[in-house]
């Protein structure tokens, strides 16, 4: 983050119901977050490894496979 610069604290939504997270995700960033969107927990991982959000959403029956 640059100085002087404000930078939305960031959301990660997860959920393999690409409605729902359409929605989430527009809801989100109309409460002044940045919402990021994974469908799976791989991506979800991936992301937030990345980006550090500062909250997380995840639907019920999501599940991570190796």
């Amino acid at each position: 983050m640059h100085e002087g610069i404000y930078e939305p604290p960031i959301v990660l939504i997860v959920d393999d119901d690409i409605p729902i997270t359409e929605v989430l995700a527009l809801v989100v960033e109309g409460l002044g977050y940045q919402p990021l969107v994974a469908w799976n927990g791989q991506q979800a991982l991936a992301l937030a490894r990345k980006h550090w959000p500062s909250h997380v959403s995840t639907g019920q029956s999501l599940c991570l496979r190796t």
